[in-house]
């Protein structure tokens, strides 16, 4: 197969070379163009199989227009990782196509974050660097490093940030609230909270709790420092499940900690939502099929993916970090696993 080059659009097409190149490239002089030449240009370029030459491109422009991605260092259980992380790379896959960037540089987590490291990402590869924020201490680190550097760096899931790196998160404490509260609503006073790990280890299970402390807090409903559990083992939910008060309704911080305490509530034979009501945050691929339909807090993935690349884009552009932070808002997906509290 021939290469089809530049100046065989220019001759098909009946225009200079330098007409061509400023249409193809996306050039900010081709908006002067007509637009019937430059629909004819691309007319050409497609009926004659034309491939634009990404490396002659980035020669000439200094630039690549590639963006990176750091997942970092999940704390959540490897299944929990899947299923958050798959989801959120398919929407940046889909970000990157819908604002036609060329393509995304994945790079493998790091154990430590060193000035060795950020190196890496300072090669000319990429144009920015998404990071994909999951243990606190890490990424506060890596982030704090990147910072001093030239790159633009966008935040993903964190709104702890130096001056310069942009951010998109969700309002977890709001989403929490709307949990409890709906709990409430259906009559629940007795709620217990159970957590995978200690809350102050994530901010986000932080922001969580605290909804969830101020959604029961301004219904005036009672709360009990046993009915706050960390660790999801089966004899400390049988320990919950026999006080004197007994709780009516479970809230998590993620759905896989709700999964687990599903499973151990059938292995006790207490029913869902018919004995307890039960519900997560995240809204996780099949969180349709814990406890029979999980009610569970929505994070809008996609739209998170989206906003991160649009962001990230801004920033490259020139726009001001704080310009470039976005706080998103959940949902409250109900479904089978909540219900008024049953009659004891």
């Amino acid at each position: 197969m021939a290469i089809v080059r530049m100046r065989d659009v220019a001759a098909h097409a009946g225009v200079s070379i330098s007409t061509v190149s400023k249409i193809l490239s996306g050039s900010a002089a081709a908006h002067q163009i007509p637009t019937h030449t430059i629909e004819r240009v691309r007319r050409s370029a497609s009926q004659l199989g034309y491939i634009p030459n990404a490396v002659a491109r980035n020669l000439r422009t200094q630039r690549t227009r590639e963006i990176g991605i750091v997942l970092g260092q999940e704390t959540y259980p490897a299944a929990a990782a899947l299923t958050l992380d798959g989801a959120f790379l398919i929407g940046l896959m889909e970000a990157v196509a819908t604002y036609d960037l060329p393509g995304m540089v994945v790079y493998p987590r790091e154990r430590s974050s060193s000035i060795a490291d950020v190196a890496r990402y300072l090669d000319g590869r990429i144009e920015g660097l998404l990071v994909r924020s999951s243990t606190p201490h890490h990424e506060e680190l890596l982030l704090s490093l990147l910072a001093r550097s030239p790159l633009p760096v966008v935040a993903v899931w964190t709104q702890e940030v130096p001056d310069t790196v942009g951010f998109v998160d969700v309002d977890h404490r709001a989403g929490a609230y709307q949990a409890v509260r709906h709990l409430l609503d259906l009559g629940h006073r007795r709620i217990a909270y159970v957590e995978p790990s200690p809350v102050f280890e994530h901010p986000h299970f932080l922001a969580r709790f605290q909804g969830y402390e101020q959604a029961l807090r301004e219904a005036q409903a009672m709360f009990r420092p046993e009915w706050h559990v960390i660790g999801i083992e089966q004899e400390k939910i049988e320990r919950l499940l026999q006080l004197p008060d007994a709780v009516t309704a479970i809230f998590t911080p993620n759905d896989m900690t709700a999964g687990a305490v599903a499973s151990i509530l059938h292995a006790l034979h207490w029913r869902i939502p018919d004995d307890i009501s039960l519900v997560g945050f995240d809204d996780i691929a099949h969180a349709d099929l814990i406890a029979g339909g999980l009610t569970t807090v929505h994070q809008p993935i996609l739209e998170i993916s989206m906003q991160a690349v649009r962001n990230l884009t801004a920033l490259i552009g020139g726009a001001p970090a704080v310009e470039c932070r976005t706080v998103l808002s959940t949902s409250l997906i109900i479904r089978n696993s909540s219900a008024p509290p049953a009659t004891r």
